[in-house]
């Protein structure tokens, strides 16, 4: 009978110690992912920012053309029409 105690007894240390090392192991793994999780949030905020310079430098050009166009809508309006027929 006290064989038996000491091999459940070894068993259960055994089962004890495969389930902490599993424990450990899957911390481990939490602690990646999560470290994985938390590099591609940065990533993507450094895109949205990006994105959003890209956005205003297109409002730039934008604003720049339609400026020119105004200006030269002016000067042709300006233009006597005998000397644009030339």
């Amino acid at each position: 009978m006290f064989q038996n105690l000491e091999s459940k007894a070894s068993k259960e240390e055994l089962e004890n110690k495969n389930l902490t090392t599993s424990v450990v192991q899957l911390e481990k793994s939490v602690a990646g992912l999560e470290q994985m999780v938390k590099d591609k949030d940065e990533g993507i905020l450094g895109l949205a920012e990006e994105k959003r310079e890209a956005i205003r430098q297109l409002c730039l050009w934008i604003d720049y053309h339609r400026s020119r166009y105004d200006y030269l809508k002016v000067i042709i309006s300006k233009t006597p029409r005998a000397q644009r027929a030339s």
